[in-house]
């Protein structure tokens, strides 16, 4: 019960987080964003700590969408969309190995 309740707390927390970003960028930059911090961060939290039921799974899951990545990319003119999903993909690759390599140096 103790675990469900980190997650849905943390839950609240991201998706708060994400409907604010949302009003200081637009469609579909502020999904980007979300998603590419959010590939960033949970890559270093979870390098250092192995449950991070709060931050992790409950803040960084609601923050982070895939969902709404998905609506965006069908919505868009075939070229951007494109674009969308190269810059995505990539980008969420890099963020995490950032977030991975981060946490490495702060441990030394």
């Amino acid at each position: 019960m103790q675990d469900a309740l980190k997650v849905g707390l943390g839950g609240m927390v991201g998706a708060s987080l994400r409907y604010a970003l949302s009003f200081m960028f637009s469609a579909p930059f502020a999904t980007l964003c979300c998603n590419l911090l959010g590939a960033f961060l949970l890559a270093y939290i979870l390098t250092k700590y192995q449950r991070a039921l709060f931050f992790g799974t409950g803040v960084l899951g609601a923050f982070t969408t895939f969902s709404t990545f998905s609506a965006e990319v069908i919505t868009l003119p075939l070229s951007y969309a494109c674009s969308y999903v190269v810059i995505t993909l990539i980008g969420g690759a890099l963020a995490s190995w950032s977030g991975i390599k981060l946490a490495g140096v702060v441990d030394d």
